[in-house]
């Protein structure tokens, strides 16, 4: 299914992909940046309550600081994760980063966790986490790179449902699709003004910013 006739076909479509008959039905959306900006495209997940991933691929001739490829994770239109790698390893190697607790303990406690618990919210409960490094991690995780692709012009989208969330790439929080956009839209303007004004500071500008 591919939503390639511009927005006011998107609006007026909005109902059928709420139906009660496609609650069972495996759906996969592609379209293109020149059709839908990120924001749409949120807003979109956001208003069908879907579950499902939300791949963006760059076109390759692209040169941004984001990476070629961005995966998010949807549970009933709320944003709950994020990564660039399939590999269940993002938020661990993120809050090793950070360095709250040793990587041998972080390591030992993801492997004991249940498989139908995020990481984050476990190791919450273990006392390795506490709920501000969850916010910190979230906005790491999820809310600074979607803000970035947010200045994508090429590129392309594709929305499938269906798909097991990635528990180890879970913080145990989540945020609405407009909260989000609101929020990555605020970090991307600062950014910008940050970039203006020393392209040098943009980098260390990510490391405090809307934490």
């Amino acid at each position: 299914m591919s939503l390639l006739s511009g927005n006011g076909y998107y609006f007026s479509q909005l109902t059928l992909f709420r139906s009660p008959l496609l609650e069972k039905c495996k759906m996969k959306i592609t379209t293109c940046l020149s059709e839908f900006s990120l924001p749409e495209m949120l807003e979109f997940i956001g208003y069908i309550h879907k579950t499902g991933l939300l791949t963006i691929r760059a076109w390759p001739e692209l040169k941004i600081r984001t990476g070629k490829i961005q995966y998010i994770w949807f549970s009933q239109g709320h944003v709950v994760a994020a990564a660039k790698r399939l590999d269940n390893q993002g938020l661990l190697r993120l809050i090793n980063q950070q360095s709250w607790c040793s990587d041998r303990v972080t390591s030992k406690l993801a492997q004991i966790c249940p498989q139908d618990t995020a990481v984050g919210e476990y190791l919450l409960s273990q006392g390795v986490l506490q709920a501000q490094h969850l916010q910190r991690l979230f906005s790491l995780q999820v809310l600074q790179p979607i803000s970035t692709w947010f200045s994508l012009k090429k590129g392309r989208f594709e929305f499938e449902t269906k798909v097991n969330l990635p528990m180890m790439e879970m913080t145990g929080l989540s945020q609405s699709t407009t909260e989000v956009t609101l929020v990555a839209q605020q970090m991307l303007r600062r950014l910008n003004k940050v970039s203006s004004r020393n392209p040098t500071q943009t980098g260390s500008y990510f490391n405090t910013a809307l934490i």
